[in-house]
């Protein structure tokens, strides 16, 4: 079986001496698992946009992977939180994407991202926390943890939004919310309207939002995934 296609390099790691094991997130055939054969000349780099063939007898084998880089999403003058944010999505890449499953809006989610911090790099690091956190936001979405910030989940009124719930992901507003405030997440105001101006304390307001809902992500799916092995 033969799969030819583009998409960036989300993890490497060695797995023999002569052979390093390879995920892509690929454009038209989701995450591509594969090896490659170790080489002085050629270097992958994280979040690296690729050319690929990836060859098996099987599309459920692990396959090989000949791989050819343009170097056109990587910068040796990369400041910290840009290589934070590609770490950070390549972990949710690992661990919640299933191979050889496409997700075109994932994949178009995070060459969008990758984009941005290429074209940014002198950009200071509330916005890219906040680039980062949509994607998040997105990422949930995609993988069925979509929030609702339009209106308060109590009464319908998309007046003074101050809480997400945890069980719905829906919005509160302050007035339904206050008696139970110490057990809601809260609501950024740049979750309501991208142009808002972004301080320190609402990133971290989002990055508890975003987390929250992906360890719950996570948690489920290790449940499911136990239940199924159980049978």
């Amino acid at each position: 079986m033969l799969i030819s296609d583009s998409g960036f390099i989300v993890s490497q790691k060695k797995f023999s001496e002569n052979l390093m094991l390879i995920n892509i997130l690929s454009k038209n055939n989701g995450l591509i698992k594969g090896l490659t054969r170790i080489s002085r000349k050629k270097k992958f780099f994280l979040f690296e946009n690729v050319e690929f063939d990836w060859k098996s007898k099987n599309i459920n084998n692990l396959g090989y992977l000949n791989i050819e880089t343009n170097y056109n999403s990587f910068s040796l003058e990369e400041e910290i939180y840009s290589l934070l944010i590609k770490a950070s999505i390549s972990e949710l890449c690992i661990i919640f994407l299933a191979n050889n499953e496409n997700n075109q809006k994932i994949y178009n989610q995070t060459s969008k991202i990758i984009d941005f911090l290429r074209d940014n790099i002198e950009e200071n690091y509330k916005l890219k926390c906040k680039e980062y956190i949509y994607f998040e936001i997105n990422f949930l979405q995609n993988i069925g943890y979509g929030l609702d910030c339009s209106k308060c989940v109590v009464s319908g009124s998309s007046y003074n939004l101050k809480y997400i719930s945890p069980k719905s992901g829906r919005a509160v507003s302050e007035i339904n919310g206050a008696p139970y405030k110490k057990k809601l997440l809260k609501l950024p105001n740049f979750f309501l309207d991208q142009k808002k101006h972004v301080e320190p304390k609402e990133l971290c307001d989002g990055f508890q939002v975003t987390t929250f809902f992906l360890n719950k992500a996570k948690n489920e799916m290790e449940i499911n995934k136990k239940k199924k092995n159980d049978f």
